[in-house]
């Protein structure tokens, strides 16, 4: 096998291994895999192209590739996500979303997800970005917020500064806010930085069913969540689903995970 190509296999088999042992609850599968069952999903069930529109709440991150396959798919997509993946445009966000659906036969489907990088040296938290020498880290705004508590001892700090960074860097700010609710079991967790990324990703999921008005009733809205595990640049990466739900015009939400993960395992 050329040097390269083993360098490759060393990278996923690597990614692989560190997911096994960091998320032993969870399965994790490559992307291109999973977006072509998750979608296999919803296509059966009348989403299209033509009639759905595509949202995603994933952090800005441009090492984040789902968008990627999932855009082949569905074409143009309405971005919910901000930092970390949270959907900071709220209701508002969504009423534009949702107005901007085809007239026709109109679905929403939206992909929120977390993500958390895997070095070629098996780090956990960072990745290998194109033109960088060094690891760098991933998500740096969910592991900036929890080394910012840890540095607090699972404070904000002083009024003044949490203040001016509410101001100044709100996104941020919120984060904090967020993974300081959880701080206690992340510190105390076998390894914080799984425990950090699956909580973001859950509270990502809970408020992205929150921004959907209770009476909402124009067309169902499918929710696909989880963690965006980011590898070297050259392989796939992986993803690991924690929900898959549609939500009906009643407002009454059907589980599909069960049937999304029977295709890919």
């Amino acid at each position: 096998m050329p040097p390269f190509r083993h360098a490759l296999r060393m990278s996923f088999d690597t990614a692989k291994a560190v997911l096994a042992k960091s998320f032993p609850e969870h399965k994790a599968f490559p992307s291109s895999k999973f977006v072509t069952e998750a979608n296999n999903v919803l296509m059966a069930r009348g989403y299209s192209k033509e009639n759905t529109l595509f949202a995603s709440s994933c952090c800005s991150d441009e090492i984040n590739r789902l968008l990627d396959y999932q855009m082949n798919s569905w074409g143009e997509h309405f971005q919910l996500g901000g930092l970390a993946g949270f959907p900071f445009v709220g209701r508002t966000g969504f009423a534009a979303y949702q107005s901007h659906m085809p007239e026709k036969d109109g679905r929403l489907f939206i992909m929120c997800a977390a993500h958390v990088g895997v070095s070629r040296a098996g780090n956990l938290g960072y990745c290998n970005r194109p033109g960088m020498e060094s690891e760098s880290k991933a998500c740096g705004s969910a592991l900036g917020a929890y080394s910012h508590l840890l540095e607090n001892n699972g404070c904000d700090g002083d009024g003044t500064a949490a203040e001016a960074l509410a101001v100044h860097d709100l996104q941020q700010h919120l984060i904090t806010r967020l993974v300081k609710k959880h701080f206690d079991d992340i510190k105390k967790a076998d390894d914080p930085i799984a425990k950090l990324s699956l909580v973001v990703a859950e509270e990502n999921y809970n408020e992205v069913c929150a921004i959907i008005p209770p009476d909402y009733d124009r067309s169902e809205v499918a929710i696909l969540a989880g963690l965006q595990v980011n590898t070297d640049t050259e392989v796939d990466d992986f993803f690991i689903p924690l929900h898959f739900k549609i939500r009906g015009k009643d407002g009454a939400y059907q589980d599909v995970f069960g049937e999304l993960m029977s295709k890919l395992e």
